[in-house]
């Protein structure tokens, strides 16, 4: 049986652009039209002279921003690599190192009963892409942040041994769904407990490619009220290979 495979490529490019317009025109105008109700209120606000209740929506719109930025961000990224202009720039460095980096920086983003941890054995220095690596550990540690509910412990965990580099992402949130977890990478799909979260559905798409695109594995499992753990797997050769072949 012969498959028209031209014709495939083509359905999943319109479904990818119906999704696009549909995530776009709720993500991206919902955040837009708080943005004018703050700036609406802090008119309103300036002329009582309610200094507090001015910085309450000025706060307000910087995290909209944020999130708005965070979107476009996803849809950008989607973009360079469906155009292949994302690539694997291999380097050598200190895994332990880009550890205590991440840790510090998403610490500030956790909300108080959210705790994170590092757990490094790390015996040498790693061949990956610095920036795509950092990018896929923080995306997973945001989505715990986002959506692992609190009081919990969000934990990374890295270690190398000789034939692999092994980096997990564990929380002891509420879990994920069995029945969603099948369409956990697909291209802007979103877990019913997202709720208003803001989001694309894009970014467990973009760490998969990532993932793939250093010659490694990505693999996850979730029990429900209990823990959620993404675990990232390079092989040591592979990597080697690819730094070579550049």
């Amino acid at each position: 049986m012969k498959i028209d495979t031209e014709n495939k490529v083509d359905m999943n490019s319109i479904e990818l652009k119906r999704n696009f317009v549909s995530v776009a025109s709720h993500e991206i105008r919902t955040p837009l039209s708080s943005i004018l109700l703050s700036v609406s209120l802090i008119e309103k606000y300036t002329q009582q002279q309610q200094t507090e209740l001015i910085f309450k929506q000025t706060r307000k719109i910087k995290n909209t921003i944020t999130n708005l930025k965070s979107i476009l961000e996803d849809f950008l990224s989607l973009e360079k690599l469906d155009t292949g202009q994302v690539t694997a720039a291999f380097e050598t460095f200190d895994l332990a190192e880009l550890s205590n980096e991440i840790i510090e920086e998403m610490q500030e983003m956790a909300l108080p009963d959210q705790k994170l941890r590092l757990i490094c054995e790390v015996e040498r220095s790693v061949n990956l892409d610095r920036n795509l690596l950092k990018n896929a550990i923080i995306n997973l540690i945001s989505n715990a942040i986002k959506y692992a509910g609190a009081p919990v412990i969000i934990e990374l965990k890295v270690y190398t041994r000789p034939d692999k580099t092994v980096i997990r992402v564990t929380d002891n949130g509420i879990g994920i769904q069995e029945v969603e977890q099948a369409n956990l990478f697909r291209p802007f799909y979103r877990i019913h407990s997202s709720g208003t979260i803001p989001g694309t559905g894009l970014g467990l798409t973009i760490v998969q490619r990532y993932i793939g695109l250093m010659k490694g594995t990505i693999t996850f499992e979730s029990k429900p009220g209990q823990k959620t753990s993404f675990k990232m797997v390079f092989p040591a050769q592979l990597q080697a290979a690819a730094k070579g072949a550049d």
